[in-house]
């Protein structure tokens, strides 16, 4: 069904009912959403008017609309929308569906559209970097694994979408190298030297070194249809989860050990970052395996899992389980949620080359903790409150447990930023004493070296900060976020040389991840620093782009925008920080939401780009 000249309130109305669930919305939400500036009664109204518009300019046809007093929804069939499809073939993880998503991924969702509401373009912003992390990993995948011919036309795609990726360059190099293509390899590997130059001011990483060299060697590169590319690897990890081995003589396990597999499997497939992959499926190489063993005995079983590097087999860490045999039904539902909790940040440990030190806590505890550290990671209002909820219930239960600590710790430090609690004396003295407790019980631990810095730089401590970040690097230097996070404090006391060093090599080290957003946030202080407005505006958008509701990055992305005289940009980065915070000033902005650079010449320029962006 097509729309004769459709407003924008109307257009907006059906893009958000066509992604909501069930293609259904209460009525209220949708006048929030779309007129949030006008009073509830002139809201709903307006809201009726769009309805009808639409219902006008369909007249003739089945109604494309239908409402009750409480919601509207899309008439079932009325309407098709081509990102629903879109979506659902990239989570549906299918290995033929690369052309498909290459033909269906026209650009990006809604670009360059404004409704003249800032909540909806808020959603849509968020919408299109959810779209953008589907779409990029599983065109990745396609072209990794497909027919060369099929695997250039998706490279080409994926450059298109965005061509300062530079993981899309090495799978090009690779790609062009299995077609003996040699100078086409390198024509590509300079084209991303020149765009990390010119974007980030970072050179190629040592993976894309590797792969050139590896083309001037003349070294094959051996890739048949169907077989992954050794390390050209998209953004998302691969757990191979193997079938789990009833050890004891109750054949009456065996249900139980099925039920729990694929309890786990569907938790493993709601993880954004994880693709699941069972046995009798593709039979590349698995970054990591997951198996289980369970012993049972008397009124007892003991449930144990282990994860393992998908190449070498080396043990990573194990889960233990004790459950009372009268108990498995009614324990199945949380083991299984603890496991795939817990090969998440497995999956994520190695890939930064972290090991977490500190002792495994009880069962109870853990998925607390678990679900504590999962929620911190959404960085939302309700997923903070959430996340400082379950760690104080994880302390409750255990006061002991280290991992409760840090990762409360980590929940307050992240609450005071985005300035979802206050940043009192109090609360800030109690996340920097908690993760201190913690290095003190377990001192080479990277992870909490980390989560102290963070508390420390909450408190404008940024030598003591820097001073941990660097034990960290000497015990870990792979690891990051851990060169990101000295490259912002290195920022703010004025070091700037030396923060674009660390930012390069945060660069060089990092695959896209769960925290990437605060690398590309980094990245835009210290380029802000130094005075370049254009690359600082690049990783600002890029950070607000995978994290919308980042306040933080929303104040750099508004003062560089209005350093180049991008007005229009730099106001809705300003409107989108007051309606979380309406009595933010340039007086209260450092350092309760934002913290205050050491010497005034930098502090002053973030202020008066600040104030040409509107923030009075």
């Amino acid at each position: 069904m097509a729309l004769a000249q459709p407003g924008r309130k109307a257009i907006a109305l059906l893009a958000y009912l066509c992604l909501a669930p069930g293609q259904r919305a209460p009525r209220e939400k949708l006048a929030d959403l779309l007129w949030p500036d006008r009073p509830c009664t002139q809201a709903r109204n307006s809201l009726r008017q769009t309805i009808s518009l639409i219902r006008k300019l369909t007249f003739g046809q089945d109604d494309l609309l239908l409402s009750d007093r409480d919601h509207v929804r899309l008439a079932p069939g009325g309407l098709y929308c081509d990102v629903v499809t879109l979506i659902e073939l990239c989570e549906g993880q299918k290995s033929d569906a690369g052309d498909q998503i290459s033909s269906l991924y026209q650009g990006p969702f809604m670009d360059g559209f404004f409704s003249g509401s800032p909540i909806f373009d808020d959603w849509a912003a968020s919408t299109r970097g959810r779209i953008e992390a589907v779409a990029i990993p599983s065109l990745h995948e396609a072209a990794r694994t497909g027919p060369p011919e099929k695997a250039l036309t998706l490279l080409r795609k994926l450059l298109d979408i965005d061509p300062t990726r530079e993981a899309t360059y090495q799978l090009g190099m690779e790609l062009y190298a299995v077609r003996r293509q040699r100078d086409q390899a390198l024509r590509l590997f300079e084209s991303m030297k020149a765009m990390l130059a010119r974007e980030y001011g970072v050179g190629p990483s040592h993976e894309s070194e590797r792969i050139r060299q590896r083309i001037l060697d003349s070294l094959p590169f051996e890739r048949s249809e169907g077989t992954a590319i050794i390390g050209a690897r998209g953004s998302k990890m691969t757990v191979r989860v193997r079938p789990f081995e009833n050890l004891s003589a109750a054949i009456g396990l065996d249900g139980f050990l099925k039920g729990l597999l694929e309890a786990t499997v569907i938790e493993l497939s709601r993880i954004n970052e994880i693709t699941v992959l069972q046995d009798g499926q593709p039979s590349d190489p698995a970054d990591v395996v997951l198996s289980g063993s369970l012993l049972a005995g008397g009124s007892q079983m003991q449930l144990i899992t282990r994860v393992t590097d998908g190449a070498t087999g080396r043990h990573l860490s194990g889960e233990r389980f004790r459950i009372s045999l009268d108990d498995q039904v009614s324990a199945l539902e949380g083991i299984a949620e603890c496991v795939a909790l817990a090969t998440r940040f497995e999956c994520l440990h190695h890939r930064w080359q972290l090991r977490d030190l500190t002792p495994v806590d009880d069962f109870s505890v853990r998925l607390l903790v678990l679900k504590a550290h999962c929620r911190y990671y959404e960085l939302t209002a309700p997923s903070l409150r959430d996340a400082i909820r379950l760690a104080e219930q994880a302390l409750e239960t255990d006061p002991k447990s280290l991992r409760a600590q840090r990762v409360l710790s980590l929940a307050l430090t992240g609450a005071m930023v985005q300035g979802v609690i206050a940043r009192d004396p109090v609360t800030v003295r109690r996340a920097i004493e908690l993760a201190r407790g913690v290095a003190q019980a377990v001192p080479e631990d990277v992870f909490t070296r980390c989560v102290l810095a963070w508390a420390l730089g909450n408190d404008a401590q940024h030598e003591a900060a820097v001073e941990e970040l660097r034990y960290a690097i000497q015990l870990n230097p792979r690891y990051s976020t851990l060169h990101s996070d000295l490259a912002e404090h290195y920022a703010l006391m004025g070091y700037i040389s030396e923060a674009l060093s660390e930012v390069e090599e945060a660069i060089r080290l990092s695959d896209e991840d769960v925290v990437s957003y605060w690398r590309y946030h980094t990245a835009a202080v210290a380029q802000f620093a130094a005075g370049n407005y254009t690359a600082a505006l690049h990783n600002a958008r890029r950070a607000m782009r995978a994290k919308p509701g980042l306040l933080r990055g929303a104040v750099y992305l508004a003062a560089s925008a209005a350093a180049l005289g991008l007005d229009d940009e730099a106001t809705r980065a300003v409107d989108r920080i007051k309606r979380e915070h309406p009595d933010l000033t340039l007086q209260n902005l450092t350092p309760g939401l934002v913290p205050r650079f050491v010497h005034d010449i930098h502090h002053q320029q973030l202020m008066t780009h600040l104030r040409a962006a509107g923030l009075t």
